[in-house]
């Protein structure tokens, strides 16, 4: 069975350099010198952060508040907010806009066409949920152990 501490530990890998673009890598199957690049090129991709991995860190740290607030309770302020996702079919939508420009940005800086930088950018959207994934599953694991 899975671990609080095992998850952690994944989480952690996935974010590093290393862990960022084997995940990426597995995905694109780009040579890892043009998937560094664009990845460098893209930093920050345009798609907010993950306040959620700084609650769990704190759970599983012991911390009994984040900023005044319970970590449980920021969870579940967190995943109420993740329930209202952008829809990224609109094209009139502001943040659509954004990462297309983002994109075309980082294809231009980087040399790459704009397919390549968004297949980049849809694995690094993929890294995320991963991400996000990892995090409901230490969640689960946090409130059946109590």
């Amino acid at each position: 069975m899975r671990t609080i501490q095992d998850i952690m530990e994944e989480l952690e890998t996935l974010n590093t350099p290393e862990g960022i673009l084997a995940f990426i890598e597995q995905r694109t199957f780009l040579p890892h010198d043009r998937l560094a690049r664009i990845y460098e090129y893209g930093k920050p991709w345009p798609f907010g952060n993950f306040p959620e991995l700084d609650c769990l860190r704190a759970i599983h740290e012991g911390a009994t508040t984040i900023e005044g607030v319970a970590p449980e309770t920021a969870l579940n302020a967190y995943a109420e907010l993740r329930q209202l996702d952008i829809d990224l079919q609109d094209p009139d939508h502001k943040d659509v806009a954004l990462i297309r420009d983002h994109t075309a940005e980082v294809a231009r800086l980087s040399g790459e066409d704009f397919d390549t930088v968004s297949e980049v950018y849809g694995a690094e959207i993929k890294r995320w949920q991963a991400l996000l994934n990892l995090f409901t599953q230490a969640v689960k694991l946090r409130q059946t152990s109590h």
